[in-house]
């Protein structure tokens, strides 16, 4: 029996190939192959049926070609809704009768064969949840976008789970803006003993009023600082512990890879691809922060052969996932510990990896245990008021490194000395430190993730692409600022328009309305909705929201002057320029001058009214303007697309003709970036082209030339 194995990745091609030997034959789908079209939103009410075209032909022949050959079809796409969909696009699109779905969390000869043992059936409930993810991303991508590209007079998009993120930072740096900073006082005495300088902080909240968080009165700060004496009131010493933080899911293996590597979102997802074709961690996919009872009893083999025994917990630590967490398979880790690094993989995946193998280990140890002592200090003296004042010290000191023993960061604290209560005690210094409060940070892309996750917008498999969408479209910048140069997030001009424009008027933008869509699909691959129904109601909200959309403020608009339809910023391969949004039944154009639509260049004149015709159709040319100066244009454009540079009002014909020598149509002299040089009128059909030799086409003998100019 000769069985074939799809697979969404060649780079698992070969390894799976080898663990399954002869009788099989692995291939690749190079992930998704059939999706809606690009120019066209792909589907339509009422029934939301979506229309998919083929994307990668070349890889469908293939695949057909080897499903006739093969008995039976094993569709291993990944173990997620994207891999459920992609098994069902491949039943559809080789027509398959014989298949069976299988999917396992890690490149293992083990869990290869397992899953061959547990085949079964394509999940149509997770088909049916990521096709409703990718109608309503288009339903709300392609209604919307170009309405509010009308409104802002300029480009841009809008989308169900990247308007909320836009939103996110552009709600965080109207909250920088409105805030108002607060000076305050603190009060700090400062000891010496023999364990090391210690401080203790002035407890000001007596004096606070209601509503009051900070102690603003400066006179009454100096007259605390003139206390130097003071007696222990009392003093505790109490066992604290730290536990280890969970193994990587995607966003938080996405929001470490940010803040201690500095690698962002999307190549992060990419590094993790690539550990988990190379077979050295799990599906990287993942909203469950658990580790399976397998992968919990690795752990512990790994530290009991490095001698590590009292390490080891009772039980296996154990984690609540976040709601809306699909749970689907276990936290990522790496599929054997006892490679302590990953090796043939690039440099960056390596460290990736380091940080997978320390956080999976480290999840399954003791935590760390620490004496936290806490002092309370009285003064002998008074201050102005005739109160005596109450300080506050806290410290701790390491017992057990617990999990940290794998190097994690422990932050120091202050080391309190052995004091008895009653004990009289002088500081070596009692100052007034000024402060003053500091609005919100920006998101940095780690926090940005965190945030995501926390209000549940979006999925982990979603948040690179939302970081990459943000910046490549410029609707969020990155700058750095602080000590260490810290990258940080700001929306653009454009996205503050782009939120303007949405916010508030559009239920998408809206953070708890993202989330509950996530719960509707969740229900969809459940079997409790059905997609009809979900879709349904989004379209006909767009539908009442669409008539509804604001011009925010600033925005003015321009009409053409030849339609009196709006004219749109957009961007051109030489710059920014205004452009009709009646295209292309009007072709107006305008340069950009400083966000508005500035002068045209006068239209060229003629010399004379001499007509001219086209070498190549015989039809009428025109002088016209471009982007290079004045042409000449054939009338018969688009079927005929010959042009002519301009001398003075009047076409440069050549006083030869030059065959194309692959359709024979005239080639043209062009002034090209790097110089003249020759092309096919026939272009695009024909991209024949040719060196400039001293006027003439290289190696083209001229043909007759007719006479091209006639008397108006």
């Amino acid at each position: 029996m000769t069985a074939l194995v799809i697979v969404e990745s060649p780079n698992k091609v070969k390894k799976i190939q080898k663990y399954l030997g002869n009788g099989y034959v692995v291939a690749a789908s190079v992930g998704h192959f059939r999706d809606l079209p690009q120019k066209e939103m792909g589907v339509a009410p009422p029934r939301f049926i979506p229309k998919y075209v083929i994307t990668n032909k070349r890889v469908v022949s293939n695949l057909q070609q080897k499903a006739k050959n093969a008995e039976m079809v094993y569709l291993a796409t990944d173990p997620d809704r994207e891999g459920e969909a992609i098994a069902y696009h491949l039943r559809e699109a080789l027509r398959l009768k014989n298949y069976r779905r299988i999917a396992f969390h890690e490149i293992t000869e083990k869990a290869v064969k397992a899953s061959l043992a547990e085949a079964g059936d394509i999940d149509m409930g997770l088909v049916a949840a990521q096709e409703g993810r990718r109608v309503m991303d288009r339903l709300v991508g392609y209604r919307v976008s170009g309405p509010l590209s009308d409104r802002l007079q300029q480009r841009a998009s809008a989308g169900r789970v990247q308007t909320p993120a836009l939103r996110l930072v552009a709600d965080r740096e109207n909250e920088i803006r409105a805030f108002v900073p607060t000076d305050y006082f603190e009060v700090v005495a400062t000891f010496d003993a023999e364990t090391g300088r210690w401080e203790a902080k002035w407890d000001s909240k007596p004096y606070l009023k209601a509503g009051q968080d900070y102690f603003q009165d400066e006179a009454f700060a100096n007259s605390v600082a003139t206390l130097r004496e003071f007696t222990v009131q009392d003093i505790s010493t109490k066992p604290v512990t730290r536990k280890p933080p969970p193994p990587f899911i995607s966003s938080t293996l996405i929001q470490a890879a940010s803040s201690q590597l500095k690698i962002k979102p999307k190549k992060a997802m990419q590094l993790a691809q690539e550990l988990f074709e190379a077979a050295l961690i799990t599906y990287h996919r993942t909203d469950t922060p658990n580790l399976s009872d397998e992968a919990v009893g690795m752990v512990w083999d790994w530290l009991r052969q490095n001698g590590k025994d009292n390490y080891i917990p009772p039980a296996a630590n154990k984690w609540k996932a976040k709601g809306g967490a699909q749970e689907a398979h276990e936290a990522i880790r790496p599929t054997d510990f006892s490679n302590r690094e990953a090796n043939n993989v690039s440099s960056d995946a390596a460290r990736l990896y380091d940080l997978i193998w320390r956080r999976a280990v480290a999840s399954q140890m003791k935590p760390a245990c620490f004496d936290e002592t806490s002092i309370h200090l009285r003064s002998t003296q008074t201050t102005n008021d005739g109160r005596q004042q109450d300080f506050h010290a806290k410290g701790r000191v390491m017992t057990f490194n617990g999990w940290m023993a794998l190097g994690a960061d422990n932050k120091q604290s202050q080391q309190l000395p052995s004091l008895s209560s009653g004990a009289v005690i002088t500081s070596s210094d009692t100052v007034v430190k000024a402060k003053r409060t500091q609005p919100p940070k920006r998101y940095t892309e780690a926090t940005l993730v965190k945030k995501l996750e926390d209000s549940e917008i979006g999925r982990p498999s979603t948040y690179a692409s939302i970081m990459e969408t943000l910046t490549s479209r410029h609707y969020v910048r990155e700058h750095k600022e602080g000590k260490g140069k810290q990258v940080y997030l700001a929306p653009t001009p454009l996205g503050e328009k782009i939120i303007a424009a949405l916010a508030g008027g559009f239920s998408f933008a809206d953070y708890e309305f993202t989330r509950q869509v996530e719960a509707h699909l969740d229900k969809i691959a459940a079997g409790e909705e059905r997609y009809i129904d979900v879709v349904t109601r989004i379209n006909d909200t767009l539908d009442n929201e669409l008539g509804k959309m604001p011009t925010p403020e600033g925005v003015e608009q321009h009409e053409c002057p030849e339609c009196g339809k709006h004219l749109r910023l957009r961007n051109g391969k030489r710059g920014a320029f205004w452009g009709c949004t009646g295209y292309p039944d009007c072709k107006y154009t305008a340069p950009d001058d400083g966000g508005k639509p500035g002068q045209r260049a006068p239209e060229p004149k003629p010399a004379s009214d001499k007509t001219y015709d086209c070498p190549v159709c015989s039809k009428p040319l025109r002088l016209r303007n471009g982007q290079r100066g004045a042409f000449w244009g054939c009338t018969g454009y688009p079927d005929c697309n010959y042009l002519v540079d301009d001398n003075q009002g009047v076409p440069a014909l050549p006083d030869k003709i030059y065959p194309c020598p692959e359709c024979s149509k005239p080639m043209r002299r062009i002034n090209g970036r790097k110089g003249p040089f020759w092309s096919c009128s026939g272009y695009p059909a024909c991209r024949h082209a040719v060196n400039d030799l001293n006027g003439a086409p290289e190696g083209i003998v001229a043909a007759q030339v007719k006479n091209q100019q006639k008397t108006a």
